[in-house]
């Protein structure tokens, strides 16, 4: 059931609704002028809906019933239900919360006017659960400029292999324990350019594709991964490391000043035409039945204690990087692999670039935020180059 809190139902104004959201305290003053020169009614900007039911028919949550306030455990929309969530809306979670998705949830919001998941400004210590997407009972997710913060998992998908499409775009993830989680077999989550900050973990579990995407500060921005791929992408400042996980690529993608820059979960990850500089330690291989892919194509410079760290006595096929260096025992001397400790396979470099790949970063602007997003030039990647904004 929904409730308002007041007898407000129409809009004053769609900019005065966008600044509620966006500049909270702003709007209260600005309210407050209104109010003193005789406008009333704009005291009804600030009437909010109460979800205290699940959602049985189609719905619209719009800007002029916003914000949604959830105040029960679990909000169902049950299956081949569809809940559209207008621009600019806010939904706050008074509690340990959860949206969960049976049917489909179609939230899209604009640049000017993302639509924001947040736990309520009573409780701000307080994590709401997040949103469940029971792929298993046919449920889909469309998120467009979205704004998720402070949730236990933001999105959490359930195996597996019928609902979806499952798609984010454009979207923000801070400050949440996880951002993304959960598995969903060959219904892939897609992920285009997003921004994850501020997580304790950005992304795991496994079935995702991720695109054009940032991920910055977090403790991992990806953890114990396994089929997830990763394209055209950027990590930096991820504590412990940028991307922990395997059974999956990593193309074209920039990693730099983080713990680890990869680390192997299982067998590790197929990584080519990417950066790998300037981290603790660049890259972490390990194996999986006596195989590991292959780590070909990159820069992998400047990492502080390592470049590369091979666990496991199979030989790793790290040909074809650039290392920053044109001596073999030179590059060697970067590398820990059997040769420093008796026990480890090799690092089979040979043959190696004898001078850089060009990297530049292409930004792109979402809000106020600026994601820089690597794309490589030059040669050998010339005709291996992707379109960087999809």
């Amino acid at each position: 059931m929904l409730t308002e809190r007041s007898s407000a139902g129409h809009r004053i104004n769609y900019y005065l609704q966008i600044m509620k959201t966006r500049f909270p305290s702003l709007a209260i003053a600005v309210l407050g002028v209104l109010a003193v020169a005789g406008f009333a009614s704009a005291q009804t900007a600030w009437a909010e809906t109460i979800v205290d039911s699940g959602i049985t028919a189609d719905t619209t949550w719009t800007l002029d019933g916003s914000p949604y306030r959830v105040v029960i455990p679990n909000v169902v929309v049950f299956q081949d239900v569809t809940l559209t969530i207008d621009p600019g809306v806010q939904v706050i979670f008074d509690g340990i919360d959860t949206l969960d998705i049976r049917g489909h949830l179609n939230a899209i919001g604009t640049d000017p006017a993302p639509i924001t998941f947040t736990p309520s400004a009573e409780n701000p210590d307080q994590t709401w659960q997040g949103i469940s997407v029971n792929t298993n009972l046919g449920g889909s997710l469309n998120l467009q400029h979205t704004e998720l913060s402070s949730a236990k998992i933001a999105v959490f998908t359930t195996c597996c292999n019928s609902g979806g499409p499952l798609s984010i775009q454009d979207s923000v993830f801070r400050n949440n324990t996880k951002a993304l989680a959960g598995y969903s077999g060959s219904t892939l989550l897609v992920v285009k350019r997003s921004l994850f900050e501020n997580n304790h973990i950005a992304v795991t579990g496994g079935d995702k594709n991720i695109y054009d995407s940032t991920f910055t500060n977090n403790e991992y921005g990806l953890y114990q991964t396994e089929r997830i791929n990763v394209f055209h992408s950027t990590f930096t400042g991820n504590t412990s490391a940028a991307v922990y996980g395997g059974r999956g690529v990593v193309e074209n993608s920039l990693i730099e000043n983080n713990g680890t820059g990869i680390q192997g979960f299982y067998e590790g990850f197929t990584v080519s035409q990417s950066t790998i500089r300037n981290n603790d330690v660049g890259v972490i291989m390990t194996e999986y039945g006596a195989y590991r892919p292959p780590i070909t194509y990159n820069t992998i410079t400047g990492n502080t204690v390592w470049n590369v760290q091979v666990i496991g006595p199979s030989n790793a096929h790290l040909e074809n990087n650039w290392w920053g260096a044109t001596d073999e025992n030179a590059i060697l001397d970067t590398i820990e692999d059997g040769r420093d400790n008796g026990i480890s396979g090799l690092a089979l470099i040979d043959p190696f670039q004898l001078r850089p790949f060009n990297v530049e970063l292409a930004p792109r602007v979402r809000g106020n935020t600026t994601l820089s997003v690597p794309a490589v030039l030059g040669e050998p990647f010339a005709l291996l180059r992707r379109e960087v904004l999809r």
